[in-house]
């Protein structure tokens, strides 16, 4: 007698969990030293970026299901989606009707966007030139630094050019300044859109099976959500 047949979608929503659990743990070993503007050190910065790199290709792996069930379904707002841009995709597909209100609808989309903009920061190196200077036992920078090879009406409109941060997640963009609160922020925001899509339609994603291990404890993303969010809570007290 034959087998049931059932298809699946090649995604790696759950595959990301393992290094991300991975570098978590590695960034645990170490103290968050208090960085300066220019730059954090190199473990500090290393680990975090690669979690958010990682963190932001997971969820880029939920959205691409998404696309693909919706698609297959007959389902799209718009026929002619093609999927390449999934921020695009997100904000064709859901309309004000799956939010409260037009201002929740603006923070996800806002959200999203800056996730993939600090995302292509650290994946690509986007190359800053700056002037730096010993001041105080610190490095510091004289004048602002210029982004070099890359800039879109878009992206620029994401980061404020005095902080460079993210106007809404505060998400630093200056590649070597990157640290474990970028990362535990990502991760925080990218579980919040996790929970949109699944609270959507549970064949988009879901979260309740996705588990990451964390020192010598294997816990539910949920649980590991819930300790980033706790103020009490930082990576250096894991064991």
């Amino acid at each position: 007698m034959d087998e049931p047949k059932s298809g699946i979608y090649s995604v790696l929503i759950d595959a990301w969990l393992i290094p991300i659990g991975i570098l978590w743990n590695e960034l645990s070993k170490s103290k968050m030293r208090t960085a300066n503007e220019v730059q954090t050190s190199a473990p500090e910065n290393g680990n975090s970026s690669a979690i958010i790199v990682l963190s932001i290709h997971l969820l880029e792996s939920a959205l691409h299901r998404t696309f693909c069930v919706l698609k297959d379904t007959t389902k799209l707002r718009d026929a002619k989606e093609n999927g390449r841009s999934m921020s695009k995709f997100f904000k064709n597909q859901f309309t004000i009707a799956d939010f409260s209100n037009e201002n929740e609808r603006a923070v996800y989309c806002d959200e999203l966007m800056e996730l993939f903009a600090i995302r292509n920061a650290l994946a690509h190196n986007h190359i800053w030139k700056a002037t730096i200077e010993h001041k105080e036992s610190e490095l510091s920078f004289v004048g602002g630094p210029e982004m070099l090879g890359y800039s879109s009406k878009d992206f620029d409109a994401r980061y404020d050019r005095t902080t460079r941060k993210t106007k809404r997640l505060g998400l630093n963009i200056f590649p070597r300044r990157v640290d474990r609160e970028d990362a535990r922020i990502t991760i925080i925001t990218v579980y919040k859109i996790l929970r949109f899509l699944e609270n959507k339609n549970k064949d988009f994603i879901s979260t309740a099976p996705l588990r990451i291990r964390i020192g010598n404890r294997r816990i539910s993303l949920e649980d590991f959500i819930c300790e980033l969010g706790d103020s009490s809570y930082s990576p250096s007290s894991e064991k």
